[in-house]
């Protein structure tokens, strides 16, 4: 020390005294050798590091653990070998535990040599203590803003993304996926221009570049879905900036496709409104609740002789008959106060001429579920009352004409009670007004024909145009006749009031009709299926055999000796031995066989669905069993034979004109027999 006092002199004491008062720690130490020696403490250094026991004269090594002594004498000596300064924040171990200091080694230059360092070390041990609290106080507030806003994005109701500033995705929200059904991989990288509709690409691109520049951009564009369909959206576009810089581009989306569409079938409506109101046939009103015109349509002069500028601000009260004032009054009132419309018949006073018969129908004017007046519609109903008188005389005319007519006429209310009947129908069911009147017009139908009748009954309700249909009707004694009805819905003010039926007879022309129709695919004598049935079968069992693997067995059959019965007997003998054949043979087959006639006794059998050829020889043994029993026709024995061919799909052919031939020569081989026999078909006939 004083050494040291020599070298920098005795005023040095005087800071000596000053750094004793510093809480900062601050000594002097030099070079000893392979080591440093305190040469000067303060009194804060020698409380930290000795608990207050002087330090000056010890070397470092004495003072602090080893390992933080070889530390500092590497500082040191850097100081000594570079005259400078070295400032550093180091952990220190102290009589007391480690602190945190902040350290400034500074070199003491005499002569140009290095012999002492002065150290200066402030504890910052609670300021990195609140640094760090600090720091992970701002970390934990950083990840849960990050939370919030990863949250606000995921579960936002608005389609949200991220792109960079060339427009390409970084990152999209669930929404965007749902509105556009492309999945995220598909989206994150790709260009937002890929998914514009071409005609706002140009609009969407300026308004994207005007974001990259830094303004927050709002405006509607339209974009395509993975499945090809548009979308109309609202996009505000966010420049992210950080530090001052634009990085990229937020993207918050809503899909007013909808909304858009509403806003449109709004506005028509509007339009609609306005051309319904200003077009309409009828005159429309409008009245203030005191009672005076605010606004019509052209309607108005027509009925009341009076124009728009004559009648603005001007009570309806002189227009009304004064008979039916007091009545229009009343439903004025009731109209403003109970919220809803009602209509009533009046005599209006127009300017010229006589008084008018007219509808009145009030609708309340509600704003906000207030009445602020009312809309009158006033119809001209002088010509109705008349047709109404006159209406009277015809109805007198309808009552005789349906009351002599020989079809059935029915008059149906819209919940579906018979309400008039005519006489005829007790000669065509059997059942008389009195049975009829007040019940529902399903309970004499047939249970199968009244789903169909009632869907109609509903169709006519809603406004479905006359049409005829042909149901069963339960006839009083029990059995059913086909009826055609006709029926006609009865329409007053755009409603149902009544349907009109007129049902006619027609249990034998349909009976005649299901004849005819079933000529067309029927043997008239054998009641079998004809050629055409049986080509249609056929062809059907070949696509079930394709489908299920299995096979098709085709039979052809002539009678033996047919042509001889004809002629012994007489062609009655051969019609006879024709059913007779017919009803043996559908005897020996299944179900789903079936035994077609093609003319004369020849005969083909379709057989399904076959596993293997045994069965099919079964079933001919069986048929040429069944035949050698003969037929007794008026005392006469006329024995019956068979030749039988048959050929199967696809052992034989696949194609079906070919099975037919195949069969039929089978057939020919057969019939060489001199007695019933089946062959079955093979290359080498």
């Amino acid at each position: 020390m004083e050494r040291f006092l020599e070298d920098v002199g005795s005023n040095v004491q005087t800071f000596f005294t000053i750094f004793d008062s510093i809480t900062d720690l601050i000594f002097i130490i030099e070079s000893d050798g392979t080591s440093f020696r305190y040469v000067y403490a303060n009194h804060s250094t020698s409380k930290v590091l000795q608990s207050g026991k002087n330090i000056v004269g010890k070397r470092v090594e004495e003072i602090v653990p080893k390992e933080h002594a070889s530390r500092m004498i590497s500082y040191y000596n850097k100081v000594i070998l570079t005259r400078k300064s070295i400032e550093l924040i180091q952990k220190i171990v102290t009589s007391e535990g480690e602190m945190i200091g902040e350290t400034s080694f500074n070199p003491l230059i005499q002569n140009g040599q290095v012999r002492y360092i002065i150290g200066i070390v402030r504890d910052i041990t609670e300021r990195k203590r609140r640094k760090e609290q600090e720091n992970i106080e701002t970390k934990r507030k950083l990840e849960k803003s990050q939370k919030r806003l990863s949250s606000l994005v995921e579960h936002n109701s608005d389609a949200i993304y991220e792109s960079d500033l060339q427009g390409n995705f970084i990152s999209i929200n669930k929404v965007i996926t749902e509105i556009t059904g492309f999945r995220t991989n598909e989206l994150v990288g790709k260009s937002i221009t890929n998914f514009i509709v071409e005609e706002y690409l140009e609009e969407t691109t300026l308004h994207f570049r005007k974001a990259v520049s830094g303004r927050n951009e709002e405006y509607e564009t339209w974009i395509y879905t993975k499945s090809g369909e548009k979308v109309h959206l609202n996009v505000k576009n966010v420049p992210i900036i950080v530090d001052g810089i634009v990085v990229g581009v937020y993207g918050i989306a809503q899909d007013i496709t909808e909304k858009s569409r509403l806003e449109t079938r709004l506005k028509e409506s509007k339009q609609r409104y306005k051309s319904l109101f200003e077009n309409h046939p009828e005159a429309i009103f409008s009245f203030d609740l005191n009672g005076n015109f605010t606004s019509g349509n052209l309607g108005v002069e027509k009925v009341t002789g009076y124009s728009f500028d004559e009648l603005i601000g001007t009570s309806f009260i002189p227009l009304v008959d004064s008979n039916d004032l007091e009545r229009t009054l009343f439903h004025f009132k009731q109209t403003i106060e109970q919220k809803k419309s009602v209509s009533y018949e009046i005599r209006l006073k127009p300017k010229h001429g006589h008084s008018k018969e007219v509808l009145i129908t009030n609708i309340p004017i509600i704003v906000d579920n207030h009445v602020v007046g009312v809309h009158g519609i006033a119809k001209d109903i002088t010509e109705i009352k008349k047709a109404q008188k006159e209406l009277q005389t015809s109805e007198e005319k309808f009552r005789l004409i349906t009351e002599n007519a020989f079809d059935v006429i029915k008059m149906i209310n819209p919940q579906g009670v018979i309400e008039y009947v005519s006489p005829s129908n007790e000669k065509i069911l059997g059942y008389s007004s009195l049975e009829y009147v007040g019940q529902l017009f399903t309970k004499y139908i047939h249970p199968d024909d009244i789903p169909i009748i009632k869907k109609r009954f509903e169709g006519f309700l809603k406004g479905a145009k006359p049409t005829s249909i042909e149901i069963r009707l339960r006839h009083k004694k029990g059995h059913y006749i086909w009826l055609e009805i006709t029926t006609t819905p009865i329409i007053e003010q755009g409603e149902v009031i009544q349907l009109v039926t007129v049902a006619r007879d027609v249990t034998e022309k349909k009976k005649h009709r299901d004849e005819l129709a079933k000529m067309a695919f029927y043997d008239y004598l054998t009641d079998l299926p004809n050629r055409r049935t049986f080509d249609d079968r056929l062809e059907m069992a070949i696509r079930n055999a394709n489908r299920s693997n299995k096979k098709v067995a085709l039979m052809m059959i002539d009678g033996r000796k047919f042509k001889l019965v004809n002629d012994t007997f007489g062609h009655d003998a051969g019609d006879a031995v024709l059913i007779e054949m017919a009803r043996r043979l559908k005897a020996c087959v299944r179900e789903t066989d079936t035994v077609a006639r093609f003319g004369g006794d020849e005969i083909g059998v379709i057989l399904p669905e076959i596993d293997s050829v045994d069965i099919v020889e079964d079933i001919a043994k069986r048929i040429i069993d069944s035949f050698e029993k003969p037929l007794i026709f008026k005392h006469h024995q006329i024995l019956l034979g068979a030749g039988i061919g048959i050929a199967l799909y696809p052992d034989h052919t696949m194609k079906k004109k070919n099975l037919i031939k195949f069969a039929d020569e089978a057939l020919y081989r057969a019939k060489e027999s001199n007695y019933s026999d089946y062959f079955i078909f093979h290359e080498n006939i």
